[in-house]
């Protein structure tokens, strides 16, 4: 989908459900949060999926975020996610301690003093920024993997594995479909992350949030843009978008 601003509806509220824009929010990413950001929802048309531009207020706190997110009745064991992220808005990204978080999926329990299954943060380099995966596992921290990317646009594909032993596994995919071969398996060298203890995804996000201190000094009103956003969960929401069931 191309980014364009033919419709360009203000996120409403602080934290709610996204419910006032005409373009289709993806499912299940049925609600926003923004904080300290300016962010929009666009799309070419009425009814078409929505994009989300978001950037950082001039004088932001660590709190500032903008994002959307969706919480489900009971934990996934299996699931995968996929966007598209355009930082090329982003300026002078090129040093590690300029990042933010563009991902994350929560547990619904705090094992080992972490409460993500998974998170992918961009992460500033030169000639481009690179991914940063922290994945659970049955240690005392997670594995950690940095992916680097060629070009300032790209789509994110992973696929996310809960279970003991070698069940447990991250695979991602980097401008690639889900059809084609990962680009990478996250699983400790075949061993697995055994990361059953954490019983699946039980919420996720997509945005900005958790930006460094250097990256909100330097990127105040530099857009990221996100969209092609899908999911393998097929939560339905009704009611509002008050209740979800699987």
């Amino acid at each position: 989908m191309r980014l364009q601003c033919a419709l360009c509806i203000v996120l409403l509220g602080v934290a709610g459900t996204a419910g006032a824009q005409n373009c289709v929010l993806p499912i299940p990413f049925q609600y926003e949060f923004q904080n300290n950001v300016a962010a929009s929802l666009s799309a070419p048309g009425a009814g078409d999926p929505c994009a989300l531009s978001v950037a950082v207020n001039s004088g932001a706190g660590p709190t500032a975020a903008g994002f959307l997110h969706y919480q489900r009745p009971k934990p996934l064991a299996s699931v995968r996610y996929g966007f598209r992220v355009d930082a090329s808005a982003l300026a002078n990204l090129t040093l590690p301690n300029r990042q933010l978080v563009l991902f994350s999926a929560s547990s619904p329990v705090v094992s080992q003093g972490m409460s993500h299954v998974l998170e992918v943060r961009l992460v500033g380099s030169s000639p481009n920024p690179f991914l940063f995966f922290a994945s659970a596992a049955d240690g005392i921290a997670p594995v950690f993997t940095a992916v680097n990317l060629t070009q300032s646009s790209n789509v994110i594909r992973f696929e996310i594995n809960v279970g003991s032993g070698t069940a447990g596994t991250v695979r991602y995919w980097i401008n690639h479909a889900f059809s084609d071969p990962p680009d990478g398996v996250i699983d400790r060298s075949g061993a697995g992350l055994n990361n059953a203890a954490f019983l699946g995804v039980i919420a996720a996000e997509i945005g900005l949030s958790s930006p460094t201190t250097l990256f909100r000094a330097e990127q105040a009103g530099h857009a990221l843009l996100f969209d092609q956003i899908e999911s393998g969960d097929d939560l339905l929401f009704f009611d509002d978008f008050s209740r979800g069931t699987p």
